[in-house]
């Protein structure tokens, strides 16, 4: 099957995981629902149970101050000092970002580890200017500027 798809973590069931393993799918669960993909495999040590699961496919887990990216043999961690998972719709933005990307790039790993990338890389320069006051309408026109700064012009500052 040539489509790529994006299972975001409310659309992860276990006959979705049952029925969904082609090699252009991208999971993103939350780190508890993790334990749909996983079964048996799955523990509290994220980075362990992965590594015993092997796929096709590409996982991008969503846990508190880390995101990890798994692509059914290696890991990559993407951390933040910020709890930047777990404030004010991030998840839906991190979606939305990683369908697009994937559209564009048509390559998962690359895809996830762009938008998440992105959206922590925002998530810590609004928090500097707003601390934890921020509306999502502010994290969108500073997400707009990330786009600017790290697409056009180059820089990850």
């Amino acid at each position: 099957m040539d489509i790529n798809v994006v299972i975001d973590s409310g659309a992860i069931y276990p006959e979705t995981v049952k029925l969904v393993k082609f090699k252009n799918v991208i999971y993103a669960p939350k780190v508890g629902e993790l334990r749909i993909i996983l079964g048996e495999e799955y523990s509290r040590d994220v980075i362990s149970s992965l590594s015993k699961y092997k796929s096709d496919y590409v996982i991008l887990v969503k846990d508190y101050m880390q995101y990890i990216v798994y692509n059914g043999s290696e890991a990559y961690v993407i951390k933040s000092d910020k709890y930047t998972v777990t404030k004010h719709g991030l998840f839906y933005i991190l979606t939305g970002l990683l369908s697009g990307l994937y559209a564009i790039y048509k390559d998962p790993v690359k895809s996830a580890i762009i938008s998440v990338y992105l959206v922590v890389k925002t998530y810590e320069n609004i928090f500097e200017k707003y601390r934890l006051h921020y509306t999502l309408d502010e994290y969108i026109m500073e997400l707009r500027s990330s786009l600017k700064k790290i697409i056009w012009e180059g820089s990850t500052d």
